[in-house]
């Protein structure tokens, strides 16, 4: 669990997630469209 804290405390690993995270979100909006959801 200590190896966990750290990598949460590391900047490039926070900033490798946010950037997976968006990524992540940007194919999803990719396949679903906003207009299919309203």
């Amino acid at each position: 669990m200590l190896t966990m804290e750290k990598q949460m405390n590391d900047p490039d690993v926070v900033l490798g997630f946010s950037l997976i995270l968006k990524l992540n979100i940007a194919y999803r909006l990719g396949r679903f469209p906003l207009e299919t959801k309203s």
